[in-house]
């Protein structure tokens, strides 16, 4: 079943959430207090959320991206070319149907070259861990999703997604209807109807 484009999106917020949860969950050992980072690289646009991007030892950004693939996170990456992929062929069939035959060989063509795409997200992933976790942590989280509990963690996720996204939609509208019933009748007590 192919989930609409909110779902994707809650999907992807969602395994984030999830990748990081036991990363954090093991309460590392307290660590010695961070020396200053080096100046900040200019920051990619990441959205209202955007952190400076220090610049990282070769052991703090090879750490990261052991996070990035050991996680399951960029193969979350990969698997939204062919979304994107599949999003363009329609833009373009859809006012243009006799392209069809020619679209379907030029994506086939094109799509070694697309995904090589997804290596820029994954260094991007890597540079935001070597903001967010200092060298050892990115080496601890590294080394759990290496360890056989880390594996097995990201070897369900898949079937965490699939469930959690039967119960996505039915559970946003529930939690929908009750938000706007508490607020309607909190807005009742000042006086207002909506």
């Amino acid at each position: 079943m192919a989930f609409p484009t909110f779902a994707r999106s809650a999907s992807l917020a969602l395994a984030a959430a999830l990748l990081a949860a036991p990363v954090f969950a093991q309460a590392p050992a307290p660590q010695p207090a961070r020396p200053p980072a080096p100046a900040a690289a200019p920051a990619p646009a990441l959205g209202p959320a955007t952190i400076p991007i220090p610049q990282a030892t070769p052991g703090h950004i090879g750490a990261a991206r052991d996070i990035v693939q050991n996680s399951g996170m960029r193969r979350l990456f990969s698997a939204s070319i062919p979304d994107l992929m599949r999003q363009m062929n329609g833009t373009v069939t859809r006012t243009r149907p006799e392209l069809t035959a020619d679209m379907k060989t030029a994506m086939e063509k094109l799509e070694p070259q697309f995904q090589k795409y997804t290596e820029e997200m994954s260094e991007q992933a890597a540079r935001i861990y070597t903001a967010l976790l200092n060298e050892q942590e990115c080496k601890d989280a590294a080394a759990f999703f290496k360890s056989p509990v880390g594996v097995k963690f990201v070897s369900v996720q898949p079937d965490v997604f699939a469930n959690m996204g039967e119960i996505m939609e039915p559970w946003t509208r529930s939690v929908s209807q009750r938000m706007y019933e508490l607020t309607r009748e909190e807005m009742k007590k000042k006086g207002h109807q909506i």
